[in-house]
């Protein structure tokens, strides 16, 4: 009983941490654009991200079903779990990422067209944003494997490196005075840390 107890105590250790660690994640751009770029381009900001990650939020919910499902099944089961999950991320990439670029290619139109000319730049940040967005989906989706496999210290600490790296990246977009350089690094950053992300936890399953 002791031994299983010592093998999933960084569960609750860091679970509620790593959530916090999200939510601020979350917030932080926000919270920096209206510091240092004004109400209106967190009003673009938020609303581009709001009308991408509604519908992107009900797909990457059921895919997360579907793969946590079976990939804790083989994973328990001494299966291959990671060739299957490197196998449903191809399948997302196909289905749902290659569309979505198509999407982010027009956006400023589509925005404009949709939402009234106003929101033309809302569109503008959606195609700056698609890398961190499509692996957003992508790590999201996968997000379950650390609490399988008991790694959440190593989870909990990447988050924090998320975190860093995300107001470094906006930090030096204050300094140039550019909303763009601004997104621009901030989805670098965020994206350099989401493949670093998802290269881990599929290896951890193996």
């Amino acid at each position: 009983m002791k031994r299983e107890a010592k093998k999933y105590i960084d569960f609750p250790k860091f679970q509620a941490p790593h959530a916090m660690l999200g939510n601020l994640s979350s917030n932080l751009p926000i919270f920096l654009f209206s510091t240092y770029f004004g109400m209106s381009i967190v009003g673009f900001y938020s609303f581009a991200t709001r009308i991408v990650f509604a519908p992107l939020g009900i797909l990457s919910n059921a895919s997360t079903k579907v793969y946590s499902q079976k990939v804790s099944e083989l994973y328990n089961n001494g299966e291959d779990a990671f060739s299957f999950t490197i196998r449903f991320l191809k399948s997302l990439v196909k289905k749902i990422i290659l569309p979505l670029l198509l999407v982010a290619i027009f956006a400023p139109y589509i925005f404009a067209f949709v939402f009234g000319e106003e929101w033309r730049e809302a569109g503008v940040y959606t195609q700056i944003l698609f890398p961190w967005i499509a692996l957003n989906l992508l790590g999201g989706t996968i997000a379950f494997i650390p609490s399988l496999v008991n790694r959440q210290k190593k989870a909990f600490v990447v988050s924090i490196l998320q975190i860093v790296s995300l107001f470094v990246a906006i930090m030096i977009g204050v300094q140039y005075e550019s909303i763009y350089v601004a997104l621009i690094l901030f989805c670098i950053a965020n994206s350099l840390v989401l493949i670093y992300n998802i290269s881990w936890m599929t290896k951890a399953l193996k």
